[in-house]
């Protein structure tokens, strides 16, 4: 039964990865540089025909401290919580202990201390060897790891971790910042993508991280004016690099687009803390008005990001089933509240 679940899983991926491999031009393009290098005219005269005059309405018509808490006050189980910011698990320390100070009215001193307690761990894990190096209970024989949102490489070092420790009988993991992912540890995972020589860029796995059901709600309701904002980055990426090659993909200060938000406004607000603040060129307007381009660009774009999802997360499934071990993956969470909303479930028998 397992090898023929593995099978299903090779034949969906596969899929996938033609589909990926079809689309990754379109993928790879970064938005910024759609007047750069002129990004419309890439695409097919079909689809520049089709989408040329059409309204983009049309197209698109501190967590883990409270984990561990629910789970050892609720639950009374032995809790872990591994954090790299230290100021977070200071924060998560002071919630326990607030908890404990607000039930001490309506339970015993006695029933007080024999509380579990979770324990939050700070460290920065960036291998496979840190994770066995991290000290548990003598009395701790068999327990399970559940991945809150781990960033980049994290959620592939629980699976390994999983994978590599007999105690370990369970892992639940949600995945997050795949664009973090290192080529050597986060993806691939599986033989089967590794033998398909299977590449996911930086741009194609950051798209995958949109909150896509967010976008296309505004989409459907006409309330797009504030994504101008991505026309207005294009277009003063093209000024930068008019005025010098070197400041290609310069980062520059985030802005949020407001009501009645100039061109000039925004680029005064983005170069604030730098000394480019008069850049001007007399066919930027004529730029500015094929901005809803850009937002069709865009929108096409995040039309492929779950399938980048789809093949990560496939792939993290296979690498599981590729050992023997049972694996699901569930939607868990409203992806309106939480985008990254597909679980992985592995359970050793």
């Amino acid at each position: 039964m397992s090898g023929t679940r593995e099978e299903m899983v090779k034949s969906a991926l596969k899929l996938c990865l033609n589909v990926v491999k079809s689309y990754e031009w379109l993928l790879d393009l970064y938005v910024l540089d759609f007047f750069v290098d002129d990004h419309w005219m890439k695409l097919p005269k079909l689809w520049r025909d089709s989408f040329s005059e059409m309204d983009p309405q049309d197209l698109g018509n501190i967590l883990i401290g409270h984990l561990v808490r629910i789970l050892t006050y609720k639950y009374n189980l032995s809790t872990m919580g591994i954090e790299m910011q230290t100021k977070l698990s200071e924060e998560a320390r002071k919630l326990d202990l607030e908890l404990e100070y607000t039930v001490k009215k309506y339970i015993s001193e006695e029933s007080i201390s024999k509380l579990l307690r979770p324990i939050h761990f700070n460290i920065t894990l960036s291998s496979l060897d840190q994770l066995n190096e991290i000290s548990l209970s003598k009395h701790l024989h068999n327990y399970g790891l559940i991945g809150l949102h781990p960033c980049g490489d994290l959620g592939p070092l629980l699976i390994k971790h999983f994978l590599s420790s007999e105690k370990v009988r369970f892992i639940c993991v949600v995945g997050c910042c795949y664009m973090k992912l290192s080529n050597n540890c986060g993806y691939p995972l599986s033989q089967y993508a590794k033998s398909k020589d299977s590449h996911l860029s930086y741009v194609s796995r950051e798209i995958a991280c949109h909150a896509i059901e967010t976008y296309t709600q505004k989409l459907c309701i006409g309330d797009y004016k504030d994504l101008k904002v991505h026309a207005y980055r294009a277009a003063l990426e093209k000024l930068l690099i008019q005025m010098d090659p070197t400041l290609k993909h310069m980062p520059i200060r985030s802005v949020k687009h407001t009501q009645n938000m100039t061109f000039e406004s925004y680029c005064t607000a983005a170069l604030e803390k730098l000394s480019y603040q008069t850049l001007y060129d007399e066919n930027i307007e004529e730029d500015l008005k094929q901005w809803k381009r850009v937002v069709v660009l865009y929108t096409l774009r995040l039309m492929l990001a779950p399938l980048v999802e789809t093949v990560i997360l496939l792939d993290r499934m296979l690498y599981i089933l590729e050992h023997g071990i049972s694996c699901e993956i569930y939607p868990v969470f409203d992806p309106k509240i939480s985008p990254r909303n597909h679980i992985i479930v592995g359970r050793r028998t």
